[in-house]
Parts: C-alpha cells; sequence; structure tokens
C-alpha cells in the first residue's frame, strides 16, 4: 500500500482517466477524455475528445492521442492487443475529424478504434441507430477479435422497447460486425462491464428495471443484472 509515485495529466480544461491496464513491457495505457488544448494534450479536435496516454513504467508520458471530431467523443475503455497495439471503445457524437459514417450525430454511436503501438489509428468503425448508443467495455475474444458492450436507446436489433438496454457487437480483428444482441425487457436495462468466458462466449453486467423480455426475478427498483 505504500505510494510508489503518482501523477496529474492534462491541461486548462476538464481531463478524465476511464480505464487503465499495464501493458506488456510494464508500462501503461490509459484512456479517458479531455476538453483541454495545453500542456499534455495536443490537437484537441473540438469540445471533448477521447484522450489515450502511454505511460512508461514509472508514469511518464510517452505519447498521448486525441481522438474525435468537433462534438462530444467519450472514451470509457482501452485494451492492449496481441499486436501490441490498442483497441479503445467508447461513444462519438463527431461526423468529423476523425469519426465517420455516424448514425448517431449529436447522439452518439459506440465508436471502436484500432490504434498501432504508437497510438496512431489502423481503423475507426461507428456502430448504432439515430438515438443515444453507449459502449462502455471492450474484451480481446480467442478468435482475434472484440466483443463491445454497453447501452443502446433503439434504433438496433431486437430493441425491446424500453428507455434502454444492454446491447453488446461481435466484431472481428478488423471491426467488421459479426453479430449483435440487445438484451433486457420493457424497463431501463443499464450496462457497464463485460469479459470473456472459457467457452469462447462473454459475460456481462449491468443493472435493471425491467422484470420481463429477457430479464426474470426482478427484486423491485433496479437490480444488478448478469
Amino acid at each position: 500500500g505504500e505510494l510508489d509515485w503518482e501523477k496529474s495529466l492534462g491541461g486548462n480544461d476538464n481531463d478524465v482517466g476511464q480505464s487503465i491496464q499495464q501493458t506488456n513491457e510494464g508500462g501503461y495505457i490509459v484512456g479517458g477524455e479531455t476538453k483541454s488544448n495545453t500542456d499534455d494534450v495536443l490537437e484537441q479536435n473540438g469540445h471533448t475528445d477521447f484522450w489515450i496516454v502511454k505511460l512508461n513504467n514509472l508514469g511518464n508520458i510517452e505519447w498521448s492521442k486525441s481522438l474525435g471530431g468537433t462534438l462530444q467523443d467519450i472514451c470509457k475503455d482501452v485494451k492492449q492487443t496481441v499486436d501490441g497495439g490498442y483497441i479503445t471503445v467508447g461513444w462519438a457524437a463527431s461526423a468529423d475529424g476523425d469519426v465517420s459514417n455516424n448514425n448517431g450525430i449529436g447522439n452518439g454511436d459506440y465508436w471502436v478504434v484500432k490504434l498501432d503501438n504508437n497510438g496512431n489509428i489502423l481503423w475507426e468503425k461507428t456502430f448504432g441507430g439515430p438515438n443515444w448508443d453507449r459502449a462502455y467495455s471492450v474484451k480481446l475474444a480467442a478468435d482475434g477479435g472484440y466483443f463491445v458492450s454497453g447501452w443502446t436507446t433503439g434504433g438496433v436489433a431486437g430493441f425491446h422497447g424500453g428507455p434502454s438496454d444492454h446491447w453488446v457487437i461481435k466484431i472481428d480483428s478488423l471491426g467488421n460486425l459479426q453479430w449483435e444482441i440487445a438484451l433486457g425487457g420493457s424497463g431501463d436495462d443499464i450496462h457497464y462491464a463485460i469479459d470473456k468466458t472459457a467457452d469462447n462466449g462473454c459475460i456481462v453486467v449491468g443493472g435493471t428495471q425491467s422484470n420481463d423480455g429477457d430479464v426474470t426475478g426482478n427484486h423491485g427498483g433496479r437490480d444488478m443484472w448478469v
């Protein structure tokens, strides 16, 4: 429990970390959001950007990247990939700058960005409908693809009609959609985390106010839902 080191990273506005993982060489990859355009933050695109920061083992910045467009783009998770690069997810309200083909302009689609080991974009994909779609978690799948999960407010296949559903998508290593599933009922169902399982499937967790559709046994109010 002894403090080894600590670092404050950012610039002249609000900067928030959302995800961190130790990397193969002992450093760290950090994902979050930035509204700054000074100090540690370079080339901010407007409003709020994904902010991806690579630190060495002492917490010193090796590189940082601001990703997004002119509207609100929020990063929630980042993971190192098998090729030594990185995969990061969240949502993008933008449809310019680094963001293409957004169905939810102004509201937000899932935004998945694949980076090389220096933080350069290899590919980026948006997923969702015209309403709010919020990706919160990404996990590497056994076949080299990715599970991405979060919640949706409609406009996707199988939506249950409540305020929101859990929404899980499976993409291949190049970001092509392989399958999707909306999970929930007529209430408000909000997702936060995903992990892969030993049978090459995945497990997701969040909250539910439903007691119909996919949801059974709700105790009242909002329950944890696995």
